[in-house]
């Protein structure tokens, strides 16, 4: 897993270094236009704290500059997202977005 961009420290995670994050884990229950598809449990590192072991960059002199900012994230078939840091930094929303 890469991180780059405008980050004070990029760099390469590897599996290993993943593990090493703390665990959380995450019970969703989806939806289907059919009904529920049964609960699930999810576990692994939060992307917050992967955003945090990089230290994104913010402009100190805008008000919460952190809102301004998305993650990127592809997977390795291909399909990407964009995260907004408000979403999962826990000072706004707190949303517990898995790395796993």
């Amino acid at each position: 897993m890469q991180l780059t961009g405008q980050v004070k420290v990029p760099g390469e995670l590897k599996l290993a270094d993943l593990q090493a994050f703390p665990k959380t884990s995450v019970a969703t229950n989806p939806q289907s236009g059919h009904g529920p598809l049964g609960n699930h449990t999810y576990t692994g590192a939060l992307l917050y704290d992967l955003v945090q072991k990089a230290q994104i960059v913010v402009d100190a002199s805008r008000k919460n500059d952190i809102l301004r900012k998305v993650v990127p994230v592809t997977r390795t078939d291909g399909y990407s997202v964009a995260v907004s840091l408000g979403e999962i930094s826990p000072q706004f929303a707190g949303k517990k977005i898995l790395v796993a």
